[in-house]
């Protein structure tokens, strides 16, 4: 069996406003049999506001009848009567009354009380009793323009979401009162939004990418310029609209500017398009901490996509930076900390998918960044897919694809003391483009790229020192053996670094003795290594004293033999 809902005679509640009575009381009534109410004949079925009774507790909406009154089905529950509840008359010139009991409001137990309201009903007066001006609102100096919006929406006070108007006073005047603001959908005409000092738990929301549009107003200004000059900048968070630009002049989508000592802290911004903006899409001047950047997607910006001093924990996941046209641009422009991207993407991101750390001859100063990418895609680029100019990069499954045309770097480390790690599951290939000197990977000094290599091939993985002009091998570089793929590297730097070429190898010679001592070219970090011996004469030959700078060398007899060694680690 079907139930019809019947919202007329109330039987779907509503706690704002109620549906029509037909008539009002003026006087205490008897709540029983069929009678006529301020000249209005009520029978049986009919809805009445019982306002003026004797017993308050008496005072709501009942419904007529032959014999006693029954309480209308919405007011008559715990749920259904609140401080401002509004009963809605369809005689007389007063249109509908307004509950002045305070809450908690018990039907039947607390003193009801009812004023009227006289006047049509419009948006405005509506919302002057539904949305009356706040406290926040009175303390700031703010008065709504449209009270039928609830506090905190920017069509509150004047936002226009046709584009016609500027919007931004209406913005300012919405950041005074409250720290939550939420744009509906619509597009919004404005010129730098910038929250008001002490800049913190504040948020700015739409209805999601494609529906909340701001449209940047003066080329040169940023949309929104988040930094308010005080010490104190933390919890801020940006999310569901697009910005859209004018595809000249500097300004930027989102700005943080650097705030001198202050270090802002537990930013967010996601769900986010940034558009066709003269200067970056995102720019983060300050050295953020605990910076989320999630499911941003910047588009079309003249300078960088995304722009950040970097901090010790920032986080770039499901990113996507998209036609970087302008040349020595990056999609990731990330000057320091240690960045981790997830899951990021980038098609045509300019010359430079990633460009991390900064160098003094081209930046002003030297500043190491150590990002680790995890899951991204890098593809068409023009010049370089990552570049780090003064540290090294951690890859873990992570895409290189360079373009169907040109001849590119998928990898440049500028710097010698680089700290990369090749992870497992990365992949380099090409829609057609060359390799620069053959090889996807390059340096720009004799250090080699990586640190530390997960299940690669030693014997073909390659790359390109663009300082010598050198094709190198790791198998070439480090004596050391391969485990499965992986590089056995003791975890010291300094060891790391000096297993060049030859320094844990060599050729002993006897002179006419029984014992030779040798040296190392560099110290082991311990004495915990294996010596192999390739002995040329038919003796028995074996390692004594070994130590973290050589060891000794003895023969069964008297030898002038020469005797090959090379050093291994065992631990």
């Amino acid at each position: 069996m079907t139930t019809t809902t019947d919202r007329l005679n109330g039987l779907t509640t509503s706690v704002a406003v109620k549906p029509p009575v037909k008539a009002v009381s003026s006087a205490n009534m008897t709540l029983s049999g069929e009678q006529t109410i301020n000249g209005v004949a009520c029978v049986a079925g009919d809805r009445v506001l019982a306002k003026d009774q004797t017993a308050t507790t008496d005072n709501g909406i009942w419904i007529v009848s032959t014999g006693a009154w029954t309480r209308a089905t919405d007011f008559n529950g715990a749920g259904d009567v609140r401080c401002g509840t509004l009963v809605v008359s369809n005689t007389g010139t007063t249109i509908y009354y307004r509950v002045t009991t305070p809450d908690p409001v018990v039907v039947g137990t607390s003193d009801i009380t009812f004023e009227a309201v006289s006047g049509s009903v419009t948006p405005a007066s509506l919302g002057a009793v539904l949305y009356p001006r706040t406290d926040a609102e009175i303390a700031a100096g703010v008065t709504p323009t449209y009270y039928h919006y609830a506090p905190g929406n920017v069509l509150r006070y004047g936002a226009d979401p046709t584009g016609a108007a500027e919007s931004t006073a209406a913005f300012s005047a919405a950041w005074l009162a409250h720290k939550s603001l939420y744009a509906p959908a619509g597009t919004y005409l404005v010129d730098t939004l910038t929250p008001p000092a002490p800049l913190y738990e504040r948020t700015l929301y739409g209805e999601g990418p494609g529906r909340t549009y701001l449209v940047q107003k003066t080329a040169d200004n940023d949309v929104i310029a988040l930094g308010s000059g005080g010490a104190t900048e933390h919890t801020i968070e940006l999310r569901d609209f697009t910005i859209q630009g004018l595809g000249s002049g500097t300004g930027s989508g989102v700005r943080i500017p650097a705030n001198g000592a202050a270090v802002p802290g537990n930013f967010k911004m996601s769900r986010i398009r940034i558009l066709d903006m003269g200067g970056r899409g995102f720019f983060d001047e300050a050295p953020a901490f605990c910076s989320v950047i999630d499911n941003v997607q910047v588009d079309n910006c003249l300078d960088h996509a995304f722009d950040t001093v970097g901090g010790n924990t920032t986080l770039f996941i499901h990113c996507y930076a998209q036609r970087v046209p302008t040349a020595g641009k990056a999609g990731y422009r990330i000057h320091g900390g240690t960045p981790t991207l997830i899951n990021c993407n980038g098609i045509n991101a300019g010359d430079y998918w990633g460009l991390f750390g900064d160098l003094l001859a081209e930046d002003g100063e030297d500043r190491y960044c150590v990002p680790t990418l995890i899951g991204c895609n890098i593809e068409d680029f023009a010049t370089v897919g990552l570049r780090n100019k003064r540290s090294g990069v951690h890859l873990i499954n992570t895409t290189f694809v360079a373009p169907a045309t040109g001849t590119v770097k998928a990898l440049l480390v500028d710097g010698a003391n680089n700290r990369g790690v090749l992870d497992h599951g990365n992949a380099f290939s090409t829609k057609g483009a060359s390799w620069a000197n053959s090889q996807p990977i390059h340096t720009a000094s004799t250090a080699p790229p990586f640190s530390s290599v997960h299940a690669w091939s030693a014997a073909t993985l390659e790359w390109y020192d663009d300082s010598t002009a050198t094709e190198k091998q790791m198998s070439a570089l480090y004596n050391t053996a391969i485990l499965s793929g992986r590089f056995a590297l003791a975890p010291w730097d300094l060891y790391v670094q000096s297993l060049l070429r030859n320094a844990f190898s060599g050729t002993a010679t006897f002179a006419a003795a029984t014992t030779v001592a040798v040296s190392f070219a560099a110290a082991q970090p311990d004495a915990n290594y294996g010596v192999v011996l390739g002995p040329t004469a038919n003796k028995t030959f074996w390692v004594t004293a070994k130590g973290v700078n050589g060891f000794t060398l003895n023969a069964s007899s008297t030898s002038s033999d020469a005797v090959d060694w090379f050093v291994y680690r065992v631990g």
